[in-house]
């Protein structure tokens, strides 16, 4: 099909569009988070000997492995080390089940309230981008050699 034009209301890339109500005129600041899959992380460390193996430079950097399928430009980064337990959608749950990986029964909620102090949360000190299908580095602590 040739149109002969582009619709006014046609977005032609992937668009989050929000509509906001508010009961005042006021201007209000606005703040969105959201938790993505496929973006890893891991730290490494270096650490370099002087000549006489009696003292050592130590240096850390963070890995950052994007595979979400978007881009996230001057995105705030929180790292959060630990073990992340994530609530999974109801059609994993049903695949389970249909690959015979689970009863069909499921048991009733188990639910451990942990406080945030077993994780660790790294925040860079400014925006970065990461774009799509990019390893990118960071250095988390010390100097880079």
């Amino acid at each position: 099909m040739i149109l002969p034009q582009i619709p006014d209301n046609l977005i032609a890339k992937p668009t989050l569009v929000w509509l906001l109500r508010s009961h005042t005129a006021d201007t209000h600041t606005i703040e969105a988070s959201y938790l993505t899959n496929n973006i890893t992380w891991e730290a490494d460390y270096i650490a370099v000997l002087n000549a006489d193996d009696t003292l050592a430079d130590l240096s850390g950097w963070v890995s950052i492995d994007n595979k979400s399928g978007a881009t996230y430009r001057d995105a705030t980064l929180k790292l959060v080390a630990g073990n992340v337990n994530r609530v999974q959608p109801i059609i994993q749950y049903k695949r389970a089940i249909a690959m015979g990986k689970m009863e069909d029964t499921p048991s009733a909620p188990q639910f451990q309230e942990e406080s945030f102090s077993q994780y660790h949360l790294y925040t860079l000190d400014r925006p970065a981008t990461v774009k799509d299908n990019q390893t990118k580095q960071f250095i988390l602590c010390g100097q880079p050699h």
